[in-house]
């Protein structure tokens, strides 16, 4: 990044981001006891898994990869080994034990959703290049002050409403670098001293479990619940199915007591101070905005690719609004089903490289120094995830797992609701939360006719606890984007995760059980 740019004031503590991303991806400075234990009960366990003799229906190959799934699991939570490299394993174990040929395992490395998420970070990095991140930043606390508290509600309340309508990832995309923007205004005041304090983990954690608990209040928020949608119309065509409107009025109210439940949990796990030391008043805020002056030409610039890139992303494909549906710009193309949403992200980054803001200069919305500046072992911490995911259900895995629900016909309802959730929740830490729920609801619908009750109430919480994988930053993309970030600890997002995980599957029970009768 140019000194001479606007935005040159965060240029020390993006020094220090990703400083920190090197500390963190080699280990840090200890071998602590925790990665000791990591390093050797991770081999114990594939181990364990692989020699013992076949158990139920599950194949050799389905077994290798449980075992190969175990391996990984252990070495991210300890840490054993650089993230990065844990994620690099499959390109290894697949081939080495006859799972996938390379060319198969390296493809899922370059998954269309890492360059969404690339494209995302650019334009997140142009943003900051011309200040803007720093504007919003400033807009924020003049409407709601610097109260820790007030601030995460903020955050979460936006990154909520914001991903009912845009992908999940896009919105945590958005709304990354005005939660970097405040985090770095408060640490030049002196209320901030270090990354990885209180404020940040708990602001992007807080940014990155909204952004999951908004996609589920309406269909088009996350895919699984389209997933679902799709399911109903063809296992059971004419007599299940549910609209848009009815899924907003039954799914959103849970959404909403859910983020509240959250953001009460978080300040409880993450404990904040009830007021920060030099709390930042709204007329020093003020002052600080008129420095500010007037948007530049490159802060207009900018400003116009990130609105336009929303409205992309809202508008690409149908809207079905119940009672009308709102044509989605893709399907006046001639191949509607070519385009997603990480074109979208490419394509308006790409372009801020050949925008100039001042020709005779040579200045353009973006250069290459910021784009050396991506996360790169967290995309391959991403890779790795959706590499695991294809090997999970390229093997019929994910199905032995679905099948083992068969012995919960002889249960209460409440715990056949229960053990679907909690089996969804833990099973998506490590797969996708799309490739997952495709490959399970054709095993858990079946289960709706020998109970005798109505398929919902055995789909409905599989599909919605698939959104609620909080531990891991491979679980879903707005965990890998807040992580990449360099503020949140590895053990910090285990910990917080484990509890809300639980939490997921209570309040899910619960409200299936409540509706049950409304399905």
């Amino acid at each position: 990044m140019r000194l001479d740019t606007p935005g040159a004031d965060a240029y020390g503590l993006q020094i220090e981001v990703i400083l920190y991303l090197a500390v963190t991806a080699s280990g840090g400075k200890a071998f602590s006891r925790k990665k000791r234990i990591g390093l050797i009960l991770g081999p114990l366990l594939f181990l364990l898994i692989y020699l013992v003799p076949p158990f139920g229906d599950i194949g050799q190959e389905a077994q290798r990869r449980l075992a190969v799934a175990g391996l990984m699991a252990v070495w991210w939570i300890t840490e054993a080994i650089p993230l990065a490299a844990t994620a690099l394993m499959p390109l290894l174990l697949f081939p080495l034990l006859g799972l996938a040929d390379a060319q198969s395992t390296s493809v899922n490395y370059a998954n269309k959703n890492i360059f969404l998420f690339v494209g995302g970070f650019l334009l997140a990095f142009g943003l900051e290049r011309w200040g803007l991140h720093r504007r919003f930043a400033l807009r924020i606390l003049a409407l709601i002050g610097g109260q820790p508290a007030r601030l995460l509600l903020a955050f979460m309340l936006v990154t909520w409403f914001l991903s009912m309508w845009i992908s999940n990832t896009a919105t945590t995309l958005m709304m990354l670098p005005i939660g970097l923007g405040v985090l770095m205004h408060l640490r030049r005041e002196g209320q901030q001293n270090s990354v990885g304090s209180p404020l940040h983990e708990s602001l992007m954690l807080g940014i990155a479990y909204a952004a999951s608990l908004g996609g589920i209040a309406t269909l088009i928020g996350t895919p699984p619940n389209i997933i679902l949608k799709g399911y109903l119309e063809t296992a059971f065509p004419g007599a299940v199915s549910i609209s848009f409107a009815k899924w907003m009025g039954l799914v959103l109210p849970f959404s909403l007591v859910f983020l509240f439940i959250l953001w009460v949990m978080l300040q409880r796990l993450i404990p904040l101070p009830r007021q920060e030391q030099g709390e930042t008043g709204t007329g020093f805020v003020r002052k600080e905005l008129a420095r500010l002056g007037r948007l530049s030409r490159g802060e207009w610039m900018m400003l116009s690719v990130f609105v336009i890139t929303a409205l992309l992303w809202i508008f690409r494909a149908d809207l079905d609004m119940g009672a009308f549906t709102i044509p989605g710009w893709a399907g006046l193309t001639p191949w509607p089903a070519l385009f997603h949403d990480s074109t979208v992200a490419m394509g308006m980054a790409l372009l801020c490289f050949i925008m100039p803001v001042d020709w005779s200069k040579g200045v353009f919305l973006l250069t290459w120094e910021e784009g050396r500046r991506l996360p790169w072992n967290i995309v391959l911490l991403f890779g790795g995830g959706f590499a695991l995911a294809f090997g999970i259900t390229h093997t019929g895995l994910d199905k032995f797992i679905g099948q083992q629900l068969g012995f919960t016909h002889a249960l209460p309802l409440v715990f056949v609701i229960a053990g679907i959730a909690l089996l969804m929740t833990f099973l998506t830490e490590i797969t996708s939360n799309t490739a997952t729920t495709s490959a399970l609801l054709p095993v858990i619908g079946p289960l709706a006719a020998p109970l005798g009750i109505h398929p919902m109430l055995v789909l409905l919480p599989a599909t919605l606890s698939a959104s609620f994988a909080f531990m891991l930053p491979v679980a879903t993309p707005p965990n890998a984007i807040v992580f990449g970030s360099g503020h949140i600890r590895m053990d910090t997002m285990v910990r917080v995760g484990l509890w809300l995980n639980f939490t997921g599957v209570i309040l899910t029970t619960g409200f299936v059980m409540l509706v049950r009768n409304l399905l």
